[in-house]
């Protein structure tokens, strides 16, 4: 093993001087062909660097075994670790790519895998914002390698780790499942250049349960306008968001059954009355969707309508991306999207019933769900959690879905507007071009090519910057 990890010291030398010559600058303009080859790339330095680094690791981790013998070795034993613990390295991050990331259960993510590129985390879990700082608990090997790659200075592609990650697994390992894991996968891996603040789902409604089962709209709506102020003022302006990405909503049905839970003696509101509970909101969707110069993208919802969806259907959020979703693997539609007259690939009827409602609906680029689900050449990509694996997306759903709106967007910004800066008429430039006019089939879409298929076309920054081809 010592004459291993000598030829590899002697390797990683000879990279670093290739990077003093400048081997690495010529690849990264925007202009540089796409190498079809991956097993070379446009970023062979660092591709180089990591792939040594994989195979000592490798080394490092033939004879461990934490299932037997060695299961009381140091390395098998568990160890707990906080956000905190860790570090941001503002120079892995572009100025202008800051994603405020709202969503639940995606600490593991964002305090290890990605903990060099998160600034901070938040929750509210009594309607008060405050710092979080969550305690995680894992192997002492597992955070070792994790830590060794999210440490480096230079972005690394999940791809490049899979040989590592299939060990990893074979010691017992898994990747930690939740809601947001597979959004902050999806978002930290095609945003190389991206930094993150973390809110965990606040919670405005069931933090004031006295105000909720006592129907009182008036003193909620100034429970959620405090919380909106804190986000903005704390959050917002102080982390210099840009952009805002949320797989969630609320709707009639979701505060139903909150109130369900929290008001179980009490019956049920009418439907006016879920309709006032649901606006009582209103002061938070104003933050995240119509502050000036953030571009926020949200999920829609299911058979979105005014009467269910008080706040997802209100158009006045013009800052606000709503998603939806289709699968198809052939959606034969061209870059733009624009296919006049003709009929757009077929929507789920969830989606259909939302379409007036709705702003673009994004193709999965797969059929069915699972693991054997069949999948077209450039579908949808995830990581799991550890960020040592790339792979196709295999369920479907709008929470999953709207952060590829995200990537595309900023790679418009990139590619189309680098020069300009965020504003709300930027903003309006980049939804423009995400659903161009030309296409009329649809009554409801008033003229907007809304159903597009950016993945099978790779717009995304993982691609711009050419770490995939």
């Amino acid at each position: 093993m010592n004459k291993r990890l000598g030829v590899l010291g002697c390797f990683l030398i000879c990279l670093m001087m290739l990077s003093g010559c400048g081997g690495e600058s010529g690849d990264q303009s925007n202009n540089s062909p796409v190498d079809n080859d991956p097993d070379t790339g446009a970023h062979p330095v660092i591709k180089a660097k990591v792939q040594a680094l994989v195979e000592q690791s490798l080394q490092e981790l033939s004879q461990l075994d934490c299932s037997s013998e060695q299961a009381s070795s140091s390395e098998c034993q568990k160890v707990k670790i906080r956000f905190s613990d860790g570090h941001y390295q503002e120079a892995k991050t572009a100025d202008d790519q800051t994603v405020l990331f709202i969503d639940v259960h995606a600490e593991f993510m964002a305090s290890i895998t990605r903990r060099s590129r998160v600034k901070a985390m938040y929750h509210a879990p009594a309607g008060e914002l405050l710092a979080y700082d969550p305690e995680i608990e894992l192997p002492q090997y597992q955070l070792t390698m994790l830590q060794r790659f999210d440490n480096l200075d230079e972005f690394v592609h999940a791809g490049w780790l899979e040989p590592l990650g299939n060990r990893i697994r074979s010691l017992g390992a898994t990747d930690p499942a939740g809601h947001g894991m597979i959004p902050f996968s999806v978002l930290s891996e095609h945003l190389p250049q991206a930094s993150f603040v973390y809110l965990s789902n606040p919670k405005i409604l069931s933090s004031r349960t006295d105000l909720l089962c006592a129907l009182d709209f008036n003193s909620l709506r100034d429970h959620s306008a405090q919380l909106a102020e804190q986000i903005k003022t704390d959050i917002i302006e102080q982390h210099g968001i840009e952009y805002i990405s949320w797989s969630g909503g609320d709707s009639t049905s979701t505060i139903s059954a909150l109130w369900g839970q929290e008001c179980p003696e009490q019956p049920q509101p009418s439907l006016a009355e879920l309709r006032e509970l649901e606006s009582s909101l209103r002061p938070y969707y104003e933050v995240l969707f119509n502050t000036p110069g953030v571009l926020a993208v949200q999920s829609t919802g299911l058979n979105v309508s005014p009467n269910t969806h008080v706040l997802d259907s209100d158009a006045s959020f013009s800052n606000r991306i709503r998603v939806g979703y289709y699968q198809t693997l052939d959606s034969k539609l061209p870059i733009d999207g624009i296919i006049g007259a003709l009929p757009p690939p077929v929507l789920p009827s969830e989606m259909h019933n939302s379409r007036e409602y709705v702003d673009v609906f994004i193709n999965f680029g797969f059929t069915g769900r699972g693991r054997d689900a069949p999948y077209n050449a450039s579908p949808t990509m995830q990581t799991g959690a550890l960020g040592m694996s790339y792979y196709p997306l295999n369920s479907a759903t709008t929470s999953w879905i709207a952060p590829f709106a995200l990537p595309w967007a900023i790679r418009l910004k990139n590619s189309e507007f680098l020069d300009h800066s965020l504003d709300n008429s930027l903003i309006a430039q980049i939804k423009a071009r995400m659903t161009p006019h030309g296409c009329d089939f649809h009554s409801e879409d008033q003229g907007l090519c809304k159903t597009q298929d950016p993945a099978w076309f790779k717009q995304h920054e993982l691609a711009r910057l050419k770490y995939v081809p």
